[in-house]
């Protein structure tokens, strides 16, 4: 049986993090794990264009 992930990349700031501490977020029938909540509400304003995760354009951590 394969081995399932325990960890994602962030759609809006693209970390890799820990799945267990991420914040979930539902969106279409996805889910979608981010390091905090700013990436998370960033993503809830706009789920489309960070939905495909091509688009990390200008949202920038301090905290990184």
């Amino acid at each position: 049986m394969p081995e399932i992930p325990t960890t994602a990349i962030d759609p809006v700031c693209g970390m890799t993090i820990d799945k267990n501490s991420a914040i979930l977020v539902n969106h279409a029938g996805a889910s979608y794990h981010f390091c905090d909540i700013a990436c998370a509400d960033t993503f809830r304003a706009e789920p489309e264009r960070w939905a495909t995760g091509l688009d990390r354009g200008p949202f920038e951590h301090t905290h990184h």
